[in-house]
């Protein structure tokens, strides 16, 4: 006579019967989530918080540009957007610094006088020149640009010195007439700072 087995067959747990428990645990922490993310958007659009880019001390919001940013150093002070990258010239260097962005670049130096050379390639790849005379703080400057043929603009600028502040020569390099134009607007906001006697006595 052949064995009856007799099979004890639960009906399988579903899945949403097994979460059931945890539902009201994983509810309050999509809530949680959910206020975090909105208080941090609150705050964020409250504050306007942006984070420049900058090497060494902090930099500052413009108080006449939005969106961008105000760099000091004992020597002087400028302005620059948001995206742009500044670079102190380290102290064996001559003072002065880099800022920059893809697509343009502005370096300065402060006192010493760095002479720009093209050659022979360089020269025959220009179109044209273009030269302007504008004041920057408070003092006379002169613009020299060299406009290429493939758009992009070498741009020289001399800010004469004056009887408490000195030369300050500036090389702009930008791909188009849009970058030249905010390298040029950074050259403005240029503020060269008094030179104490002791610095012109150490010279």
């Amino acid at each position: 006579m052949a064995k009856e087995i007799v099979l004890d067959i639960k009906p399988k747990e579903s899945a949403i019967n097994k979460i059931k428990p945890q539902l009201p645990w994983i509810g309050a922490a999509v809530l949680i989530a959910a206020a975090i993310f909105t208080i941090g958007f609150a705050i964020g659009k409250l504050t306007d918080f942006e984070v420049p880019l900058f090497e060494g001390k902090t930099a500052t919001k413009s108080a006449t540009r939005a969106g961008w940013f105000v760099r000091q150093t004992s020597k002087f002070s400028l302005e620059y957007p948001s995206g742009w990258e500044v670079k102190i010239n380290p102290k064996d260097a001559p003072a002065g610094a880099k800022i920059a962005t893809d697509g343009a670049k502005v370096e300065f130096w402060i006192t010493d006088v760095k002479a720009y050379k093209f050659t022979k390639e360089q020269t025959s790849q220009q179109k044209g020149v273009k030269e302007t005379k504008l004041k920057i703080d408070g003092r006379s400057a002169y613009v020299k640009k060299f406009i290429y043929k493939e758009g992009d603009i070498f741009a020289v600028t001399e800010l004469t010195a004056s009887e408490k502040k000195p030369k300050v020569i500036f090389w702009a390099h930008a791909a188009d007439a849009d970058f030249e134009k905010t390298a040029s607007e950074i050259i403005s906001t240029f503020k060269g700072k008094k030179i104490l006697k002791t610095e012109t006595e150490t010279k």
